[in-house]
Parts: C-alpha cells; structure tokens; sequence
C-alpha cells in the first residue's frame, strides 16, 4: 500500500493559513507559488500534483 498525500491546513506564525501536504519539497514548491501568483494559481497546482500519482 503506498501513502496518499493528505492536504493539512495550519497557520504560519503570522496567523495566516498554510497548507500542506506533508512532503518537504512538495511543501516548499506550494509555498514559492503562493508567494507569486494568485490563489487561483496556487489551486490550480495543488490540483495538479494531487492528481499526480
């Protein structure tokens, strides 16, 4: 059986909301994308790598 990743929302230390899922360079892409792009971009390639497998 393999894992699947799982999308956990926290907040940063500013109390602004961060999500997650649970792999380190995963993590870190969504966050580069969050920084320069609009939500929508950031949904979009969440959608994309969920959809990966």
């Amino acid at each position: 059986m393999t894992s699947f990743p799982v999308l956990i929302r926290t907040e940063s230390a500013a109390g602004e909301p961060r999500y997650v899922l649970g792999h380190p360079l995963v993590d870190r892409y969504l966050e580069f994308v969050a920084g320069r792009g609009s939500l929508a971009n950031w949904l979009d390639s969440l959608d994309r790598l969920h959809s990966v497998q």
